[in-house]
């Protein structure tokens, strides 16, 4: 923050100066009552006040208008708040690699989970920024993150709010679940779980839980709860130390798509270079199915070799390929 002319020359007036700049900040995070401002007042400036805090607000809040803050006070919402952010101590002067960064924020974060935080955030930054800065015509970010949905996240905000609450209270989970494992027409079946770890990828919002009945860890996705049946349970849980048992994976890549080295898709991967020139990976997973869709990308080109129930997911799923394509191949015959 740039330098306010003012005179602070007294303990008194240097009392009132940091208890000023401590309603300013509290100020930028939101609006905030009278005694919200002085209760953060209290809690930024030690011995804040000499005298009633009341009048000290008044006059503090004077000498903020002063120096040529616009703070308005909202009769309706009996709040406080600031207009505008045009002051030249509330500026921000990013550098040329930092704007980019803003611009490549922007653009990235669209039609994805938690884009009004996004957006809220380069909204607040934008505010602040000098006019001369902000009238300069906004440039493409020479990267393109493609950070695609798989589906349109509009319809699940509301379990995914609901699942973040339980996380941070550490409070049950309960929902009905659609899970791809079953057969089409199975009914969705309840769990109750303790979530843990969310993260997106592949499109996809997955969380962990440990589910109560099995005494297991399951991976979640987000869009797969029902709607309207997500629920905070009353009971609390006290979370676990360590949640899914990483299991470890070996697998081997054709020296044809490994020549330039094997790309990291699991935790603490390791290569080892073959004399035919192929690589052997041994890497760690959070589950079997996780890991059978990744290596499933790379078709005739990697063969698994541990674990053995690794091997067999992928073995299954080899022959009902095989038997897809042999139909196919049968009906192109009689057409």
């Amino acid at each position: 923050m740039c330098a306010l002319k003012v005179s602070i020359g007294s303990r008194s007036s240097h009392l009132a100066f940091e208890r000023a700049l401590a309603m300013l900040g509290r100020l930028l995070e939101g609006d905030a009552t009278r005694d919200e401002l002085i209760a953060h007042t209290q809690a930024m400036v030690e011995d804040a006040y000499e005298c009633s805090p009341f009048d000290s607000f008044a006059r503090d809040l004077r000498l903020l208008r002063n120096l040529g803050f616009h703070i308005r006070f909202s009769r309706a919402q009996k709040v406080y708040k600031i207009e505008k952010l045009d002051h030249p101590a509330l500026q921000l002067h990013l550098s040329k690699p930092a704007l980019e960064a803003l611009a490549l924020l922007k653009a990235t974060f669209q039609d994805l989970p938690h884009q009004d935080r996004v957006q809220a955030l380069v909204q607040e930054i934008e505010a602040r920024l000098p006019a001369a800065t902000r009238a300069r015509p906004e440039r493409e970010p020479l990267p393109r993150l493609a950070f695609q949905p798989a589906d349109t996240w509009e319809k699940h905000k509301d379990n995914l709010s609901v699942v973040e609450r339980a996380m941070e209270r550490h409070q049950l989970l309960e929902f009905l679940y659609l899970s791809p494992r079953h057969p089409e027409g199975t009914e969705p079946k309840l769990h109750q779980v303790e979530p843990y770890n969310l993260e997106y990828r592949d499109g996809h919002l997955y969380f962990e839980g440990y589910n109560l009945k099995t005494d297991k860890v399951y991976s979640y996705r987000v869009d797969r709860l029902v709607p309207g049946t997500v629920k905070l349970l009353p009971d609390m849980f006290v979370p676990r130390q360590k949640t899914t048992p990483l299991i470890t994976i070996r697998y081997q890549l054709s020296a044809e798509i490994a020549r330039f080295g094997a790309s990291i898709r699991f935790r603490n991967q390791r290569e080892e270079r073959q004399p035919d020139g192929s690589v052997v990976v041994t890497g760690e997973a959070s589950n079997l199915f996780e890991a059978t869709r990744k290596l499933l990308r790379y078709g005739s080109c990697c063969r698994v070799l541990e674990p053995p129930e690794l091997v067999e997911l992928m073995r299954t799923e080899a022959v009902k390929l095989a038997a897809l394509y042999e139909y196919e191949s049968e009906e192109s015959k009689h057409a």
